[in-house]
């Protein structure tokens, strides 16, 4: 329900880009929103100690959520090389460079690094779980602060529809939890 939601509010406005640019584009995005929670969890399990497969690491910088974010972004480093090798985008404009530094700051930064804080309190699976769970959440904010912050226009009712439907999840979630 939530990966519903959350592909309807993307897929909202996809009438003004051409197929290419949302495989160019969202192609990364896809491999990316499969790769960081993989390289999350297994810090994560590196950390705890909890697979034998995954070798036990007892580091201080790993106690650290900036640490951690950084130590991610650089291992991911070597894809996005690739990645603006392979489609060789034009150079960016002085609005997309604020727009990246404000993303790069917010979501980056600071979202990224409370979220990497939430998971390393995480005691066991269902903790870990619900964290995650918020990660959805991210798409409204997102939403929210592109409309405010840059201007952008308001959902089409599919984006609506899809925020709508990203909430429901969320809270369903939520009550499924509290039952445990």
């Amino acid at each position: 329900l939530i990966f519903v939601g959350v592909l309807l509010v993307n897929l909202s406005e996809m009438h003004a880009t051409s197929w290419r640019e949302v495989i160019l584009g969202g192609l990364p995005v896809l491999i990316a929103a499969f790769a960081y929670p993989l390289g999350l969890q297994l810090v994560w399990e590196a950390r705890s100690g909890g697979h034998t497969r995954i070798p036990h690491i007892v580091d201080p910088v790993l106690g650290d959520s900036f640490a951690r974010v950084l130590l991610l972004t650089l291992g991911s480093l070597p894809f996005w090389l690739v990645v603006i090798l392979a489609t060789q985008p034009p150079p960016p404009s002085a609005d997309q460079w604020m727009n990246t530094a404000l993303v790069a700051l917010l979501s980056g930064v600071v979202a990224t690094s409370l979220f990497v804080y939430a998971r390393h309190q995480a005691r066991n699976a269902y903790e870990l779980a619900a964290v995650d769970a918020t990660q959805a959440a991210e798409v409204l904010f997102a939403l929210a602060g592109e409309m405010l912050l840059l201007g952008a226009a308001f959902p089409s009712l599919w984006g609506v529809l899809g925020a709508g439907l990203t909430i429901l999840g969320l809270i369903l979630y939520l009550l499924a939890q509290g039952k445990r």
